[in-house]
């Protein structure tokens, strides 16, 4: 059932729940970062203009917006989202410059997964809110190592892009 909801349902849920959220946006682009160190100021800033809130009902408990939308959302702010929400709108400014992606992992719990942002920039780093991780190697020591940092039983990992609407990627 993970797999069903994270690789399928969710991006439909996703495009459906979001078709008229802004796939684009000028707001802020002062923001976006233009050098790998820039990254982290992007997170600091974006952090204090956001407020963490649980996905309702109204999103299934868990509906990924537009980057675009929750970029908007956290200028003037504050983004009241969860961390998909969080991490989609680092993923709109970071996006333009570097190679990233969504990361889910999917713990058995399903209710304790966790989202947080993926970049492939001469090796394997994750942004999670404001920490942003040391170089891995692979993919999968950088697993191992927010699985223990954050005690999570992780059962599986998802990639996601934005073209358009959220989708598979990697």
């Amino acid at each position: 059932m993970h797999r069903i909801w994270t690789e399928n349902l969710r991006y439909r849920w996703s495009r459906r729940r979001h078709a008229r959220a802004p796939v684009t946006t000028t707001v802020r682009r002062d923001l976006i970062p233009k050098r790998f160190s820039d990254i982290q100021r992007v997170a600091d800033e974006l952090r204090s203009r956001f407020i963490y809130t649980r996905d309702g009902i109204d999103r299934l408990w868990d509906s990924i917006d537009t980057p675009a939308s929750c970029w908007e959302r956290a200028f003037p702010g504050p983004l009241r989202d969860d961390c998909d929400g969080f991490h989609a709108a680092l993923y709109w400014a970071v996006s333009h410059n570097f190679r990233c992606y969504l990361l889910t992992l999917v713990t058995r719990q399903i209710v304790d997964s966790h989202v947080l942002l993926y970049i492939r920039h001469g090796g394997h780093f994750y942004l999670d809110y404001t920490y942003l991780s040391d170089r891995f190697m692979t993919f999968d020591s950088m697993v191992e190592h927010i699985g223990r940092r954050r005690e999570m039983d992780i059962v599986s990992t998802e990639l996601s892009v934005f073209t358009n609407g959220w989708r598979k990627g990697g």
